[in-house]
């Protein structure tokens, strides 16, 4: 009897769980377990300049989004209006967004001047790492295609968002409590 308890006890107790959906009819692309403290990292090439970008995001304790920092090179830097960085290896630069708060966000149009990132710092291999001040998301909108290659890392595993959608759509990820038994199957 006590496992039985134990058991149902366990299944409804809440979970985080990011969710990626498609804008346009609300499929379900992607249900990963996540734990607050969690980094997902966002990768896609810049359409214009046709570079890197990597966006590294923490899951909040609250399910939100935060964006902890930005990599990619310095014509990525100043096309998102951020002015002020320090160049690393290869040329590619860090920044950080300063402290903002919005209900959605579309990463693809200027990012860095949208956050606001002022502040960069050398990373590894060329790249530059900026850590953006507490900027939290209950959703982020990102347009993928095959010309940006988004891609999302969970835990280690990556998937290929623009592999998933029609070209030039839009996906919604967000993070949700839910009963375990119910979340992703975790």
């Amino acid at each position: 009897m006590c496992i039985c308890i134990l058991a149902a006890w366990l299944a409804f107790t809440p979970a985080l769980v990011l969710q990626v959906r498609t804008a346009e009819d609300d499929r379900l692309l992607l249900c990963s377990p996540v734990a607050a403290g969690d980094q997902i990292l966002y990768l896609s090439v810049n359409s214009i300049f046709q570079v890197p970008v990597q966006e590294y995001w923490r899951v909040e304790p609250d399910g939100s989004l935060t964006t902890m920092r930005v990599v990619s090179t310095p014509a990525v830097m100043g096309y998102y209006g951020i002015e002020d960085y320090a160049p690393g290896q290869d040329g590619f630069v860090s920044a950080a967004p300063q402290e903002a708060h919005y209900q959605e966000i579309r990463l693809k149009e200027a990012v860095m001047g949208y956050y606001g990132i002022e502040d960069y710092a050398p990373a590894q291999d060329g790249f530059v790492s900026a850590a953006p001040q507490e900027a939290h998301y209950q959703e982020i909108r990102l347009k993928v295609d095959s010309r940006g290659q988004e891609r999302l890392v969970v835990r280690g595993q990556e998937t290929a968002l623009y592999k998933m959608t029609k070209e030039a759509g839009v996906v919604i990820a967000s993070v949700h409590r839910m009963p375990r038994i119910a979340a992703c199957h975790i």
